[in-house]
Formats: C-alpha cells, sequence, structure tokens
C-alpha cells in the first residue's frame, strides 16, 4: 500500500484515541483526538516547525486578520454522557506580555461552542480547561471556529469521562500518554529497507535523491511538509539563486533545471514557484519511494555508522522505521547528524579560531535569521483592517511603507534557529500585522493603503542557517577568495559571501527585537567546493547536503543558496551511488575511487528538456552542448529584463505622452538636448522589442508632433513648453547642439534599428538645415559649431548619411570637421567621461568610410588617428587600459574613472577593423579580462552611483564583447547589471521600474541591449510576461564575425499559452546603413546572430525540421507553445 493509500485509511476511520482509566471505578474513558487529523481542515493549516520540542506538530489559523473557515472532524465515544474537555493550545503573544490574545478560537461540540474561549491565557503550550460538556450520542462533531485570522492554534483535545483527570503536559510523560492514547505499537512499522534514505525534500535533498535514483539505487525521500522545494516551495517563495553548469563540471545543474521553474522573484504567487513540477520529476523515477507530511525524529546507531532512522507521519501519527547503508542530512538544521552525534557548529567562529577577515573578534552564536515574506493586493474598495495592539507599535519614523515583505523581512538573528522557531515566526507575526495596521489605519499616507489587503503571508519561516555538519574539510572564507586548489572540487559556488546583519535603522527603532536585516556580500569568483564538504567526518555513512554542509559561518554566505545546495545534492547522488557499487564508506570514495566520482560529474544524471544531449543527441559536439547551456542562462536573464521593460513602457512611459500636444515629456519638458535625444530613441527601442504596435502607434505620432510644433530653423527643432504651448527661443549655438544632440543620440538610434523611414526623413532633413546655416569659418569652409562634442556627433551623423545616401556633400562635410582638428597641432581630445567620447568615436567611423569609399584622405587620417590613440593609452589609461576622465588624470589629476571608457574603445576597434589588422584588439581584450578585478567591482563611475554611469560603463563593454568576446567580460556585465541597473534579484510583478527622465531611461537602452544579448538579437512577438527566450551561438574555432555557418541555439519557453513569431536579425549594417562591414560604432542594437535574406537555413526541433530563408526568419519564425512548454530550436544555414 503506497503512503497516500495508507494516510487516507487511516483518515477515513478518524484518528483519535481510546483509553481506559484504571484507577476509576467505572472505567472512564479517555479520547485523544490530534488536531492535525482532523478529517477537513478547512482554513486552518499545518505547522510542524516545533514538533521535536513540542512532540506534535498543530494546527495554525492563519488567515492575516481574516478568521479561517472552521476545521472539524467526527469523534467516536465509547457512550454518551459528561466529558471534561481540555484543548492544548497557547495565548502566542503572552511571550511578549501583549495585551489582547490574538490567537483566540472556539471549540464546537455537534454546533455548540463551549462556554471557553481558548488561546487566551499562558505564553507556553499547556492544556487549556474547557470544563464539562454532555454529548447526548456515542459520537460527537467537532469544529474548531477561529474568532480572528490572527495565528489561534490547537495542538490537541481531550475529552474525559474523568472529570479530575488533567492530561499531562510535558516531557516523557507526556509522550508516553501520546503513545498510549493513540495505541501506537512499542516498535514502528518498517518502512522498507533501501540503498539510500535522504531526509528532506528542499532542493539539496531532491537533487540528491533524483541523482542517486537515476544511478540505480532504491532511495526513501523522507520530507515533513506536503510539498517540495523547502524555501523554493509555495509555502515558503524564495526564488533559486546561484549559477549552475560551470567547470569544473558542466552537467552538474541539470537535475536542478529540471526541477527550477525559471521564474526569479521572491514573495510571489504560489504558481510561481511550481510545486508540481518538482512533484512531477520525483514521481516520474521509479527507484524514489517518496514519504511527503513524514518528520524523522530519531536515529539508531551501531558503533560510528547510522543503522535506521524513526519517522512519524504528521496527520496519523503512525511511526515508521527506514533502514539503509547510507544516509543523507538534506535538513537543512542538520537534524539527522545531530541526533547520530555528528560533529557539528552553530554560530559565528572567532576570527582567531579561523582566521577569516569577516569574523568577529570573539565567536557568538548569532546566526543569520529566518525570513516571513508577505505581500498585499489591490481590492476595488476600501478594505478594513483591525487595530493589533498586542503587535509592535510603529508611529511615523518607524513605518516601514511597505506593501510586501522580501527577504529582508528577516528575524532570530540572535535567537536559536531551531529551538526558538516558534518565537522568531510569530515575532515577524507582530511586525507584519502592527506595520500594516499602523500604515492600514494611523499613516500621514493611509489613504494609499485604503484599497490594499494582505493577500499572502508565510507562515513557514525561511531559514538560512542553524547546524553546520563537519566533514573532512571545512570550508572558509580564504579557501574561496584565495581560489585554494583541492583535489576533490567539484560544485562550482558563485553566490558573494552573503552575510545578513539586523538593519541599523531597525535597531534604532526596535532595539534587540530587529525585523529586518542588511547584507554584506563581497563578490567571489566562481569556485568549486570540496567534496569532502559533503559527509561527516565522525559518522561514516552520513552524506550532508545543503546549507547544513561543513563550512564556516563566513562560507556559508557564498554557498547556501539553493541551485547551488541541488549541485551538492546531484554530487552526493553520484557518490553514494558508488558506496553501494564498491562497498564503501563516502571517505572511502574520497580515498579510493575519486576518478571514478570525477568520471560520474563529467556525464551528469540530467534528462529532458534541460538536458542537451536529450534534443541534440548523445554524439552532440561539445560546442552545441555548452551553446545549449548558454541559452538556458540567457533565456532567464533576458526573460526577467524584457517582461520588466514591457512593465515599464505600459506603466511609466506611454502613460507620460501628453494627450494634448501629443509630446513625450519625460524629463518634465520637451527639449532636444535630453528628452528627445534620450529619453525618446528608448522608448522607440523599447517598443520595437516588447510591443510593435505601440511604436506604430502612439510612438510614431510623437515624431510628427514634435515636427509640426517645434521646427524654429527651417527644419532644425527648438524646444518646446508643452504646457503653455509655446516655442522656447535659444541662441543658435544651444539650438545646434540640440538638434545635433537630437540626430546622434536619437534619430541614429533609432533608424539603425528600423532602418529608412520617417524617423530616417527626419535626420536627414535637420541634418541638410545645420549645414546648410552653418556659420563658423574655417580654411576648409564653414562648419555648425566649434563645440568638440557636437562635432563628434556631427562626424556619427554625416558618415552614416553618406553610406545610407550615397551624396558626396555629406562625405564632405565630415571631412571638413575632421580636417578642422587634424589641422591643429598635436590634436588629442582632453576630456575622455561622457560626452567628450563622441569625437573618437566620429573620427574612428570616419576612417573606416573614407577606406570603404577609397578615398585619398583615409592614409593621413590613419596616421594622425594612430597618434591621437596611443596618446590616450600612454596618458589617459591606468594600468589596467581603464580610462580617466581626463586626459592628464594621471599626471595630477583627480584619478576618476570614466564611464565611457568602452565607447572610446569602440573608435580603436572600428580603426583595425578598417586597417584590417589588429593594432589595438589585445589592448581592448586585456581591458576586459581585468574587469574581474574587486576595484571594478559595483565601482561608482559618476561618482554618485548613478544608474547612468552604471549603464554607459556596461554598454560600453557590450559594444566592445561583440567584437572581442572575453568570458570575464561578459561575466562583469551580468553581474553589474543584475546588481544595479536590470536589478534582476527584485520580483518581477512588484519590482521598482526604472523612470522616465534621461538618467533613469538610459538604464532602460542598456538593459534592451543586455537582454538582446542573451538573445543574440532575436525577438520574440508578441511578447508576453512570463515569456523566456535565449541563445547562444555555436561558436566556430575563430573568433572572427559574423559567425552563422554553425548556427545558433534558442531556448524559448512560456508560463502561459503563447503563440507568435521568432524574429531574427538581418546585417542591418549593410542592409540598412550602406556599410560595406559592420564597422564598430555606437548608438546601435549590436548585430549578434544574422540571417542572409536570401540564403536557405535550417531549422530543428520542431515536430519536424524545416527549411526557411533568411528573408522569412526576418519576418518571423512562427511558434506556439503551451503553459509550461519549452522548445529547444537549432537553426543553421542549410549546406
Amino acid at each position: 500500500m503506497t503512503p497516500a493509500c495508507r494516510l487516507h485509511t487511516m483518515l477515513s476511520i478518524a484518528l483519535l484515541a481510546l483509553f481506559f482509566c484504571p484507577s476509576t471505578p467505572t472505567r472512564a474513558a479517555t479520547v485523544l483526538v490530534e488536531a492535525e487529523s482532523f478529517d477537513h481542515p478547512g482554513g486552518w493549516v499545518l505547522d510542524q516547525q516545533s514538533m521535536d520540542l513540542m512532540g506534535s506538530p498543530y494546527l495554525l489559523a492563519h488567515g492575516f486578520g481574516v478568521p479561517v473557515p472552521d476545521a472539524v472532524t467526527t469523534v467516536a465515544l465509547p457512550a454518551p454522557g459528561t466529558y471534561r474537555v481540555w484543548v492544548r493550545t497557547r495565548d502566542w503573544v503572552a511571550t511578549w506580555n501583549a495585551p489582547g490574545a490574538p490567537g483566540r478560537f472556539q471549540l464546537l461540540i455537534d454546533g455548540r461552542p463551549l462556554v471557553t474561549t481558548f488561546g487566551t491565557e499562558g505564553a507556553n503550550w499547556h492544556w487549556q480547561d474547557g470544563g464539562a460538556v454532555e454529548i447526548p450520542a456515542a459520537t460527537a462533531r467537532l469544529a474548531l471556529h477561529d474568532l480572528t485570522g490572527f495565528e489561534g492554534r490547537c495542538d490537541a483535545i481531550v475529552l474525559s469521562s474523568d472529570t479530575d483527570f488533567v492530561p499531562p503536559n510535558e516531557g516523557d510523560e507526556m509522550n508516553a500518554f501520546r503513545r498510549k492514547a493513540l495505541r501506537l505499537p512499542e516498535q514502528p512499522e518498517d518502512a522498507g529497507r533501501f540503498d539510500l534514505v535522504v531526509v528532506g525534500g528542499g532542493m539539496a535533498g531532491t537533487c540528491t535523491a533524483i541523482s542517486a535514483a537515476r544511478l540505480g539505487l532504491q532511495v526513501a525521500l523522507v520530507q515533513n511538509r506536503p510539498v517540495l522545494g523547502g524555501n523554493n516551495s509555495s509555502e515558503i517563495r524564495v526564488h533559486l539563486n546561484g549559477e549552475i553548469n560551470l567547470p569544473p563540471y558542466p552537467r552538474l545543474g541539470d537535475v536542478v533545471r529540471e526541477l527550477d521553474s525559471g521564474k526569479r522573484g521572491n514573495a510571489q504567487p504560489a504558481s510561481h514557484y511550481d510545486d508540481d513540477r518538482k512533484l512531477r520529476v520525483v514521481r516520474a523515477e521509479p527507484n524514489i519511494h517518496l514519504f511527503l507530511n513524514t518528520h524523522a525524529y530519531k536515529v539508531e546507531k551501531q558503533g560510528d555508522r547510522i543503522v535506521a532512522i524513526v519517522a512519524r507521519e504528521l496527520m496519523t501519527s503512525r511511526e515508521l522505521r527506514f533502514t539503509a547503508p547510507l544516509f543523507a542530512d538534506c535538513t537543512g538544521d542538520g537534524t539527522i547528524g545531530y541526533l547520530a552525534g555528528a560533529d557539528w557548529r552553530m554560530g559565528r567562529e572567532s576570527k582567531a579560531e579561523t582566521g577569516e577577515s569577516m569574523a568577529p573578534e570573539t565567536p557568538d552564536r548569532m546566526t543569520m535569521g529566518a525570513s516571513v515574506q508577505w505581500y498585499s493586493a489591490k481590492t476595488d474598495q476600501p478594505s478594513p483592517f483591525p487595530d493589533c495592539p498586542w503587535a509592535l507599535e510603529f508611529s511615523e519614523a518607524s513605518c516601514q511603507n511597505a506593501t510586501r515583505g522580501d527577504w529582508d523581512w528577516e528575524s532570530g538573528l540572535n535567537n536559536d534557529q531551531i529551538t526558538e522557531i516558534e518565537h522568531i515566526r510569530d515575532h515577524t507575526f507582530r511586525a507584519i500585522y502592527g506595520n500594516w495596521a499602523f500604515q492600514k489605519n494611523h499613516s500621514r499616507e493611509k489613504a494609499k493603503y485604503a484599497n490594499l489587503k494582505l493577500d499572502w503571508v508565510a507562515y513557514i519561516a525561511g531559514k538560512r542557517e542553524s547546524r553546520r555538519l563537519l566533514g573532512d574539510v571545512i570550508l572558509q572564507q580564504q579557501d574561496v577568495q584565495e581560489f585554494r586548489a583541492f583535489p576533490d572540487a567539484f560544485v562550482t559556488t558563485t553566490w558573494s559571501i552573503d552575510l545578513h546583519y539586523p538593519a541599523p535603522k531597525n535597531t534604532e527603532h526596535f532595539p534587540g527585537m530587529e525585523f529586518r536585516t542588511i547584507c554584506v556580500q563581497p563578490d567571489i569568483k566562481p569556485y568549486p567546493i570540496p567534496y569532502r564538504c559533503l559527509y561527516s567526518r565522525n559518522v561514516a555513512n552520513l552524506f550532508m547536503a545543503g546549507r547544513n554542509i561543513s563550512v564556516t559561518h563566513v562560507a556559508l554566505g557564498t554557498i547556501r543558496v539553493m541551485r547551488t545546495g541541488g549541485m551538492m545534492g546531484e554530487l552526493v547522488g553520484m557518490a553514494a551511488s558508488l558506496c553501494a557499487k564498491h562497498d564503501t564508506t563516502p571517505r572511502g570514495v574520497y580515498e579510493n575511487h575519486l576518478d571514478e566520482l570525477k568520471t560520474l560529474a563529467t556525464k551528469g544524471v540530467g534528462k529532458g528538456v534541460w538536458q542537451p544531449q536529450a534534443k541534440l543527441g548523445d554524439g552532440a559536439p561539445r560546442e552545441t552542448i555548452a551553446a545549449t547551456e548558454q541559452a538556458f542562462r540567457s533565456a532567464q536573464i533576458a526573460g526577467y529584463a524584457l517582461s520588466k521593460v514591457q512593465r515599464w513602457l505600459h506603466e511609466k512611459a506611454l502613460p507620460v505622452i501628453d494627450p494634448q500636444t501629443g509630446l513625450y515629456p519625460a524629463d518634465g519638458k520637451w527639449n532636444y538636448r535630453d528628452t528627445a535625444a534620450d529619453c525618446y530613441p528608448f522608448l522607440c527601442w523599447a517598443a520595437f522589442v516588447v510591443d510593435k504596435d505601440a511604436l506604430d502607434g502612439p510612438v510614431r505620432e510623437i515624431l510628427h508632433a514634435e515636427q509640426k510644433l517645434c521646427n524654429h530653423l527651417d527644419r532644425i527643432p527648438t524646444p518646446y513648453d508643452w504646457q503653455s504651448r509655446q516655442k522656447i527661443e535659444v541662441d543658435y549655438d544651444e539650438l545646434i547642439f540640440q538638434a545635433s544632440e537630437y540626430v546622434k543620440d536619437g534619430l541614429i538610434a533609432i533608424v539603425e534599428v528600423t532602418g529608412k523611414g520617417e524617423w530616417f526623413d527626419r535626420m536627414l532633413a535637420i541634418e541638410e538645415d545645420i549645414w546648410k546655416h552653418a556659420r563658423y569659418d574655417t580654411p576648409h569652409g564653414k562648419i555648425p559649431s566649434k563645440n568638440i562634442e557636437v562635432n563628434g556627433e556631427q562626424l556619427q551623423a554625416l558618415a552614416r548619411l553618406y553610406t545610407m545616401t550615397g551624396r558626396e556633400e555629406f562625405l564632405t562635410w565630415a571631412e571638413r570637421l575632421a580636417d578642422y582638428y587634424f589641422d591643429q597641432p598635436d590634436f588629442v581630445p582632453t576630456r575622455l567621461r561622457d560626452h567628450g567620447c563622441e569625437i573618437i568615436g566620429g573620427l574612428g567611423l570616419l576612417y573606416a568610410v573614407e577606406v570603404q569609399a577609397n578615398r585619398p584622405k583615409a592614409k593621413v587620417y590613419e596616421a594622425r588617428l594612430k597618434h591621437v590613440f596611443d596618446t590616450i593609452l600612454a596618458k589617459g589609461c591606468n594600468e589596467d587600459g581603464m580610462m580617466y576622465n581626463h586626459l592628464t588624470a594621471r599626471d595630477g589629476g583627480n584619478g576618476q574613472l570614466s564611464d565611457g571608457w568602452g565607447y572610446n574603445y569602440v573608435g580603436y576597434l572600428c580603426y583595425d577593423t578598417a586597417l584590417g589588422r589588429p593594432v589595438y584588439r589585445t589592448q581592448v581584450e586585456r581591458t576586459l579580462k581585468n574587469l574581474t578585478k574587486p576595484e571594478y567591482d559595483n565601482y561608482n563611475w559618476e561618482g554618485n552611483y548613478s544608474i547612468d554611469g552604471f549603464a554607459d560603463s556596461i554598454e560600453g563593454a557590450i559594444y566592445l564583447l561583440n567584437r572581442v568576446p572575453v568570458e570575464e567580460g561578459f561575466a562583469w556585465v551580468d553581474r553589474e547589471m543584475a546588481r544595479s541597473v536590470t536589478r534582476s534579484s527584485d520580483p518581477l510583478e512588484t519590482a521598482e521600474l526604472w523612470g522616465t527622465m534621461k538618467l533613469e531611461a538610459n538604464g532602460v537602452r542598456t538593459v534592451l541591449m543586455h537582454a538582446l544579448m542573451h538573445t543574440q538579437g532575436i525577438i520574440a512577438r508578441p511578447w508576453q510576461k512570463g515569456l523566456q527566450l535565449g541563445a547562444a551561438r555555436v561558436d566556430p574555432a575563430s573568433d572572427e564575425r559574423p559567425a552563422t555557418s554553425d548556427g545558433i541555439i534558442i531556448v524559448v519557453r512560456s508560463d502561459q499559452p503563447w503563440s507568435g513569431t521568432l524574429c531574427f536579425d538581418i546585417p542591418r549594417h549593410r542592409e540598412y546603413m550602406g556599410f560595406a562591414q559592420d564597422w564598430p560604432r555606437m548608438n546601435t542594437l549590436p548585430e549578434w546572430f544574422t540571417v542572409e535574406p536570401p540564403v536557405k537555413y535550417t531549422v530543428e526541433g520542431l515536430n519536424e525540421a524545416i527549411a526557411a530563408t533568411g528573408r522569412s526568419l526576418h519576418g518571423g519564425l512562427p511558434l506556439a507553445l503551451e503553459p509550461g512548454q519549452e522548445k529547444l530550436l537549432l537553426i543553421r544555414p542549410t549546406r
């Protein structure tokens, strides 16, 4: 009989216990009803977190302030009569001497409430007297009736015909009473003999079980909750973090991928965490025997080995004994190791003990805390919430002003995370409810919260740290940061050393009662954890995986995230298979079979859509498999980014369009130096990528509106006061400056993406009139400005217009500007930061066009440019190749680095490409590799941690990586984007969006560039939330571009039904811009993978392989997905 069938049978006869008290002459009957055994729990939830302390789980009325539906059951009694009623409960706020007893509930017997209101007295669990009641029949219907929705709790109910009987409440006496009352046998039932028993069904334990089962072991997976996933389940709702599928064993992580919903964000709706997905994967394994709602509480040993564990089914109290030669403790709390006498630590080691710089001077019991996350939801009308005098007291100063609680609603850093977990969780309840009541009823901003209600609050706390079991290696900070090599290095940790502390502001208002935290998280390089951290040093047959492995408190900061823990589980499952094969111990695998473990780790145990070989075949080339792994990673990155951009477009940007004028006053104004030049083009880019209809509708209408309202000097526009509806007069130089900004930063960026059309016509018209009205004399003719930024912009515009139109005057004007500067003795631009970089890129692009046109001045410009570039490298760069803000920074400037360093190097690469040989490529490659140095981690580019500074520096790197692919550079870009620009750790639905003003809009531009880097320029239309799209080229041996001959791997999946097209990029440099080569340049979306319009391609991975031309792929490859479906496509030229 399966566990599920056994559970159904037990519940169908209603678990209760009847026994007779021999001390009474009439043999009085006493009936024990465990609350967890109720036939129908109603709205009450089962809480087992404190089971080891109180001997039983309990029911919790978790209604966020709204009374929950009754829990009901039917009880068989020996006879009608008078029964004394006892209810085991507590007043959960009495611990803090708080008034009000919020956990009040009634017990109804046959529909009639007892006089006693329960949950109103005593801080500790105890039997509260319910008085005597007359029960007229031999059966009675019991109901727990919640009165408040505020965490009432019931462990058990006793009905005794002996009115003097008082149930025992503590220790062995109570345990004996329970056993006798429940008629539990003296010995637990035999659950079976297994090859491996895994205790704990979080990501680590689930991956351990799957890995071992796929390698032939019979595995018992024992989990004390109704779902798998631990912190990544719908009960706690933490998204998965940490990178997977990395060297030295890229197959580690395949099982994690199978379990991963792919969605990011903490405290999201339950579907976000896809509990069913994890259960499906586990139940598909015939070698896994799954025991949900089963709590392991006892260990049997012989010598230094565990021979059995004993566990209790939560809702039936049935006890089961599991025997095996091997055990894996994946409980997080190290429960099995603790019960088995394994060596363990808890709290922080001292600096003297470990030598770790992040360790405290003296050891203590402090740990990272447990999070209780929550969120609210909008309602159509005001939603009341009662005052909570029993909760923490808030004021305007201490109020959190929150509509959701993420990871940092974290408590208990100075409490015992095991023995005090109920207290820790309840303290955060008091914080959440007290803060919400203040915001709803007393805050100055209470109107903002009127139409909001609490929609979800976790009741299972998400722990980070408790016991750490000790292995043959205890990993510490120095190992990770100094990259110490171990012969058994396997599982790669990538998370920062992320340690949590009470938030200082929270301490200010709630000293000693903090419920908010901060994190300190120095980044690390990917580091492989040694296998010897994954087994006990003194319990011979005990593995561990997850946050309870052998590390110091400091090192725990990096290894504790769930994808990393899942990979540990995959490796433990492999090691367990070797233990079984060779009849050895976990230590024996290290000592005698390490090479065989490496072979298993190299092969991996993944299967299904996440395993590249499953789609591509076991003989797939290494390059194809590597591309598939990258495409899966990219799909998550790009999916989040593009969905967030779509939110920004619809929630922030489009609503800003002024309905009266049709303009887009994103900066609160409409001018051409900021709004038109920066905000508008990236509104266009966003619409082009995530909502083409918006681009063709209201976004295009902005172009029409600005031409109608703002043309001033012929077709040169002037700023416009959209509120008074008047043009703003500016002088000639300002007029030219703003028009030039609009052309170069605005219109060029749009034309590079859309090709010839209305935006091109506008650019052409403005440029014609700028030069028509040029008024500054030079020996080479009139120019419109002597501002070096304007003239750098003009060079970039004129070079493009020449190749797009073939009109000679555009190249003549560009040469006039170049000659104006190159005629100056020893000309070298001195400003290297934003605005100063325009001339460098402009001269580089002009040189490339001169070469393309075979003009005689190409040779002249070649020499002059080399002098400029060499001087900047000699005077304006640090030892890593990073450029300063000013050419003289090395010789007495302030030493601040330029956020335009990458833009400047684009000019260098353009020079190389036109020259036909790599003069500066090595310099660029070296600079990109140096980004891994600590000084460039979260570097303060503009001195104020502006998103614009991050955006410009990252964007420059993306332009360079498009030409010089450097692994270190890609890693730096991904890390900086996630933290500072995309901010991808924030849940998508509630993430703070960028503003529409210039500095914020620049961030949107960079997010789009980064996302399309990860899709290789492929766009899914229509875009929708929950869609994920990633791609990676199957790289040839050469780094030369374009690399289309070996094709591209594409991963696309969707949470919801989706039908649309995948639109491929074409060589826009040639098709739109008229360039002979893809000259390196700014103000474009880089070309990654492009299809040639007339070439035929083969598309594999659909129901059958199909052939398509590049032109049709550019128009869109039709595709449809069912909810949760994933597609893996391989597209390559037909040979």
